[in-house]
Formats: C-alpha cells, sequence, structure tokens
C-alpha cells in the first residue's frame, strides 16, 4: 500500500494485551486439566484447528448465513479478530 501505519497502529497493544490473557487462561485452564484428563492433550490440537476455522481470520463475518453469525458471537476470537480486521483495513 506503500503507507506507514500511523497512529492507529497504537491501538494494537490493546488487543495484544487482551489476546495474551485469553491465551494465557485457557493456557493454565487446560493445564490443570491435563493432570486429571490425559486426553487433553491429543484434543487440543484437534480443537485447535476447529476453532481456527471457526473464527473469522481469512474470511470475512459477511460472507456468512445469518443463523452462523448468531453462533459466531459465542466465540472470543471472533470479536478480536474483527478489531484486528479493523484496525488494519479501516484505519
Amino acid at each position: 500500500l506503500h503507507a506507514w501505519p500511523g497512529w492507529s497502529a497504537l491501538l494494537y497493544l490493546p488487543l495484544l494485551a487482551v489476546q495474551g490473557l485469553l491465551a494465557v487462561g485457557l493456557g493454565l485452564g487446560l493445564a490443570v486439566v491435563q493432570v486429571f484428563v490425559r486426553d487433553v492433550g491429543l484434543l487440543v490440537p484437534l480443537g485447535l484447528q476447529v476453532w481456527f476455522w471457526a473464527t473469522p481470520i481469512i474470511y470475512t463475518v459477511a460472507v456468512l448465513p445469518q443463523e452462523v453469525r448468531a453462533w459466531l458471537g459465542l466465540n472470543p476470537m471472533m470479536h478480536l479478530a474483527q478489531a484486528y480486521q479493523a484496525v488494519v483495513l479501516h484505519s
């Protein structure tokens, strides 16, 4: 685009902080469950792949049917992905 990031690039800092807290919380929670249920280690990679495709990272929410959008609102990463897209595309 031949443009340097402006002041809107500072909006990445709170987004990265929220994403980091989410990752640490999920990691610690799954680590505790792993102590009692050994199969968690086998289910995490599969769950991460499903979660990746359930998060609008490489597609926009606009391409999905209305029924799917309601379910997508339950995904906490959807809101972060939309915030990242807003900073990159609309700022």
